[in-house]
């Protein structure tokens, strides 16, 4: 591969760069205020632009053709056989994630002295570690709900074409997704979503707490006997503090219930077991 040039998009600012940047040095030093910095800059290297072997592309195309393309099948399919999916996956991710970092390093053309494109590199790095973790979340979630007795579909994440799947899994006839972390809490981004409950993990402070967010549409039946309704409606800022209490907060008008996971797999299973054992095939 020869790599021609590559032309940063204008709206990276230079707040956006020490983000990058200081993510790439270590990202357990980044505050919160640093991550939603970074996932800012993140979204406006997606539109920056790389030429390599004489082909203009964005830093999106690149990525999707020349990691996510050659790595994600490998990995997921690697990642379905694990026994101890968390441990093991982190190691297999980073060991995905050498090979990843080699893979600018044998372009002609590319200096890792070079702000842009050490850019583009840390802008691969960063996606490849957001998709690891993601699915090994997903796939420890999948095989905790099946240890609990839960019924559910789920997408097939050795099949490419269902990995894509507008939804993670099916149960109470309910659409829902399975996300590492809450960055999609934003009006913009909730907006591009229509699932009736997402599987998450909430930061407290002192560590991470597995949460169930529902919409309306999954309030409505998981507050129905035999299961209890009530709920605090707080801010976004308070969900932190007044978790594992039920609480519910709103999101550009939407009303989003936040329950602990825990909590929320013992509502599934009295639906389920109210409903006869009957469920969505």
């Amino acid at each position: 591969m020869i790599l021609n040039a590559i032309k940063l998009n204008p709206q990276l600012h230079q707040e956006h760069q020490r983000a990058l940047l200081r993510y790439l040095r270590d990202e357990r030093t980044l505050s919160h205020h640093d991550w939603a910095t970074l996932s800012d800059a993140v979204n406006a290297l997606s539109d920056s632009v790389v030429t390599a072997d004489g082909d203009e592309q964005t830093f999106r195309q690149f990525y999707n053709e020349r990691v996510d393309a050659h790595f994600a099948d490998p990995f997921l399919a690697q990642l379905v056989t694990l026994i101890d999916v968390e441990g093991e996956g982190r190691q297999a991710q980073a060991i995905f994630a050498r090979e990843i970092g080699w893979l600018p390093d044998k372009a002609e053309g590319f200096n890792r002295d070079d702000n842009h494109c050490r850019l583009l590199l840390i802008y691969c790095l960063y996606w490849w570690a957001a998709f690891a973790r993601g699915y090994i979340f997903e796939v420890v979630i999948f095989r905790d709900l099946a240890a609990s007795g839960i019924q559910f579909v789920g997408h097939n994440l050795a099949r490419r074409n269902e990995r894509f799947s507008r939804y993670d899994l099916f149960l109470l006839d309910l659409r829902g997704d399975i996300k590492h972390t809450t960055y999609f809490l934003t009006a913009d981004r909730l907006s591009l979503l229509d699932s009736d409950f997402f599987i998450t993990r909430w930061f407290l402070g002192r560590g991470w707490l597995r949460v169930a967010i529902l919409r309306e549409t999954a309030w409505d039946i998981f507050s129905l006997p035999p299961c209890d309704d009530q709920r605090q409606i707080v801010t976004l800022d308070e969900v932190a503090l007044t978790l594992p209490i039920t609480c519910a907060f709103f999101i550009d008008g939407a009303l989003l219930t936040t329950l602990d996971y825990d909590q929320w797999k013992q509502r599934v299973l009295m639906l389920q077991s109210a409903r006869g054992g009957n469920d969505h095939d």
